[in-house]
């Protein structure tokens, strides 16, 4: 393959820092494809965004004090049904101290239950929103005015940009009553400097990301290889599958992630590999000396390759091995009081107004609230999400996690039900069972029903990671629905490249049949 189209015709899809080895054997083999769904179709339009307003990225865990703020505002981000553990205990932590919580979610998610305020938003209208919060704290000089005018630029850009931004001008656009848009930005700003928005996880949603984070085909490929510790609907696609070992039974890469106490782990085999499996390490070396590529893998295995690093960091790999960690000191979250403070962007100010990115893209240099497409007359925009049960779809065919939830339901509002074409006879009911149909004819396969006030009343809402067709996964297949399936149009951020998925409508018939 390389000698007949180049080494760049080598394409790496990765998620995970597990995939760290096939990382190094792409690099090895000359290719630079490397891309990951937690960029593109998860975390990058906030990567961006940061960058270009802080002048660098939020990171991976965020680097925000949650336990420590007094509020919180979660946007699109179901903290309790996803994130890292370690963000959930520190939520649950800071509500402990008694943190308030504010939620905009068009569904009344676990979060949601515990907030101080619930903001049921219009799908695809946050910007709108954050603009309106904007107006308020400016005009009414709600922020700190010393800390502005010494580390920002662009500012006044800004608040002529939020001028006639009100929350009546967000009213008709996100269905926000106005008073509750201006009570919440005053309890936002009242609460400052332990007041914070998260920058959220899965931010790919209408195409247009970038600037809402600026305001906080297979078939065709030659030769497709699955390197996975579960099966999975790929694996159907797949020339060759490589049955990866689990945590349990392979040494990994070593991990260091910033968190407050900063870490050094390693994971340890704690039972050899069963069946056919291999670890991630051995199936990317062996590849490597099979592709002429035998120098970039000088090390026996894993932890001979842990073990050099470690030494070279002037650690102690008897420790390592013995406790699988090594702590490092505690480190400040946030800038510490009356610490310099700079930022990596070219003015060394927090750039309010992006010069860079006006340069790109005239007239983007702040950001706008850019209107969707509406709803089509009897259908629903499809919103998805996790469950905090399994990892994304590939622990559905699970039979232990399965008992906590082994399938998913569509969740429809109770109003909206009681008007879908087709069931004036017999109104939908929870547990009755429907399927699901795109705008472009794409039919789900049976998924029961929810019908609550949970949940804005255009759009309908399911856990993603199941309606399995592929036979392998005998436990999994053909319990509910797929919204992987449904899924056939995106819009792509001009900005950083990612996919947005929220712009999918489906109409729901009757499947036959009551639970």
């Amino acid at each position: 393959m390389k000698k007949k189209y180049g080494p760049e015709a080598l394409a790496l899809f990765k998620h995970g820092y597990g995939g760290s080895w096939f990382k190094h054997l792409s690099n090895a083999y000359g290719s630079p494809n490397i891309a990951a769904p937690s960029y593109a179709q998860c975390r990058g339009p906030r990567e961006v965004a940061f960058n270009l307003t802080f002048g660098s990225i939020i990171g991976s865990p965020e680097a925000v004090d949650i336990e420590n703020a007094r509020v919180l505002v979660l946007i699109g981000s179901h903290l309790g049904e996803n994130m890292h553990n370690t963000q959930v205990q520190e939520m649950a932590d800071g509500i402990g101290k008694g943190m308030e919580l504010v939620v905009v979610d068009p569904r009344h998610s676990v979060a949601a239950s515990k907030a101080k305020y619930w903001l049921p938003i219009k799908p695809g209208t946050d910007t709108a929103l954050l603009l309106a919060w904007m107006n308020v704290i400016i005009s009414e000089k709600r922020y700190d005015v010393e800390y502005v005018a010494k580390h920002t630029e662009g500012f006044d850009e800004l608040k002529k940009h939020i001028q006639g931004k009100t929350p009546e001008w967000a009213y008709p656009i996100t269905g926000l009553k106005p008073e509750l848009i201006r009570e919440t930005a005053r309890f936002i700003s009242a609460h400052k400097p332990r007041s914070l928005i998260h920058p959220g996880r899965h931010t790919t949603w209408y195409g247009d990301d970038t600037q809402r984070m600026r305001s906080v085909a297979i078939q065709k490929l030659d030769f497709l290889v699955t390197i996975d510790v579960l099966p999975a609907e790929i694996c159907g696609w797949s020339d060759v599958v490589l049955p990866e070992s689990t945590y349990l039974e392979r040494c990994d890469d070593l991990w260091a992630p910033y968190y407050k106490q900063p870490f050094l782990a390693v994971r340890q085999e704690v039972v050899k590999p069963m069946y056919d499996s291999k670890p991630g390490w051995w199936i990317a070396k062996e590849l490597g000396h099979r592709l002429g590529l035998k120098d970039y893998f000088p090390w026996k295995d894993s932890m001979d390759y842990a073990k050099q690093r470690v030494k070279a960091a002037g650690l102690d790999c008897n420790v390592l091995e013995k406790t699988g960690v090594i702590l490092g000191k505690k480190s400040p979250t946030c800038e510490e009081e009356g610490l310099p403070i700079s930022f990596d962007t070219d003015s060394k100010k927090i750039e309010l107004f992006s010069k860079q990115l006006d340069a790109a893209f005239p007239g983007q240099g702040l950001p706008s609230y850019t209107p969707q497409e509406e709803v089509p007359a009897g259908m629903f925009r499809l919103l998805f999400g996790r469950s905090p049960v399994h990892t994304f779809g590939r622990t559905t065919n699970n039979r232990l996690l399965s008992e906590c939830c082994n399938e998913n339901e569509v969740w429809i509002n109770v109003e909206a039900a009681k008007s879908l074409p087709g069931f004036e006879d017999k109104p939908l009911r929870s547990g009755d069972k429907l399927v699901l149909i795109n705008q472009d004819g794409v039919k789900s396969s049976a998924i029961r029903a929810k019908v609550t006030q949970r949940i804005w009343g255009d759009c309908v809402y399911m856990v993603h990671g199941f309606g399995h067709t592929a036979k392998g996964l005998k436990f999994a297949r053909g319990r509910g629905a797929s919204d992987a399936q449904l899924i056939t149009r995106y819009k792509v951020d001009p900005i950083m490249g990612g996919t947005g998925m929220n712009v999918n409508f489906v109409r729901l018939e009757r499947a036959g049949g009551v639970s």
